[in-house]
């Protein structure tokens, strides 16, 4: 069964290495912490916010990719206290 739903596709480079980022709209809360997945040489990470659900994927090494995955954490946490409710 394939879902039909509009999603963010962002990309990043870190070296020679691409971060792919997909969110959308969470359907569901309480927020998620962050679960990690590994398929065919990819590091793939999950979270839910109240706001969004997040997948990201990337080859780079799991310590540098959770590094990323904080800092994309604290953007969004920056971005919705900061924005008008």
């Amino acid at each position: 069964m394939c879902s039909r739903r509009i999603v963010a596709a962002l990309t990043y480079g870190r070296r020679q290495h691409l971060i792919n980022v997909f969110l959308w709209p969470a359907t569901r809360s309480p927020a998620e912490a962050p679960a990690t997945r590994d398929r065919q040489g990819y590091h793939l990470l999950h979270w839910t916010t109240a706001e969004y659900a997040y997948w990201v994927a990337s080859d780079l090494g799991p310590a540098e990719l959770h590094q990323f995955a904080q800092l994309l954490q604290q953007a969004d946490s920056a971005s919705t206290a900061s924005s008008p409710r």
